[in-house]
């Protein structure tokens, strides 16, 4: 059972199977992702997995992934926010309560025109969180310099896409900056507020 996904009852047509795992992973068959957890390993690895997987097993139709996380680990973020860009279809990103830290720069990294917030969602732009294996604790210096690293390479990315200076990027992630949906979309972070996506799903789905 992927992590974050809310088992929800279905009507299947008569004759189907009422089988558990189909009515747990039916939101999972019409592309709809739920990030609800800390982004962790095992959170991450699940998102990641399921992203590639539905963008592979169909091609032709975008991915919606719903988000209300406080965070985590930035290895773990920057693996999902990598495989959103190098699916071959669109990743609406939909913030439905909060998007902190990694949470923020995956709501954020969702394809141009496709990042949602809902009115009353807010977002916290803070430092990523690192975590040293065991293996890595003997060689702490390499790992911290890899994790500077992609703070930078997250930086970048911040001020590429929200055309702000590094600076201002910086300063926002140090301060740990609290916006509010509106505030959010003034900055870049967010294309859309709304809260019909799913009206956006039908009709998104009926075209395909």
């Amino acid at each position: 059972m992927p992590v974050g996904v809310p088992k929800v009852p279905f009507e299947f047509f008569e004759g189907e199977d009422l089988d558990e795992e189909k009515k747990s992973t039916r939101l999972h068959r019409e592309r709809l992702i739920f990030l609800g957890k800390p982004i962790n390993k095992e959170s991450g690895n699940l998102v990641a997995g399921l992203i590639a997987y539905l963008s592979t097993n169909d091609s032709t139709r975008d991915i919606f992934l719903y988000i209300n996380s406080p965070g985590g680990l930035m290895r773990q973020g920057m693996a999902i926010y990598d495989l959103m860009h190098a699916a071959p279809v669109d990743v609406y990103t939909v913030c439905m309560g909060k998007a902190c830290g990694m949470a923020c720069f995956i709501l954020f990294g969702g394809a141009p025109t496709k990042r949602i917030a809902f009115p009353h969602a807010w977002v916290m732009m803070r430092q990523p969180r690192g975590k040293f294996s065991k293996i890595r604790k003997r060689h702490p210096l390499k790992e911290i310099e890899v994790l500077f690293y992609l703070r930078n390479q997250m930086e970048e990315a911040y001020a590429r896409h929200t055309h702000k200076t590094r600076q201002v990027i910086h300063d926002d992630i140090q301060r740990m900056a609290y916006m509010s949906a509106e505030e959010a979309q003034a900055h870049g972070i967010i294309d859309i507020i709304g809260d019909d996506t799913l009206g956006k799903y039908d009709e998104y789905d009926e075209e395909n």
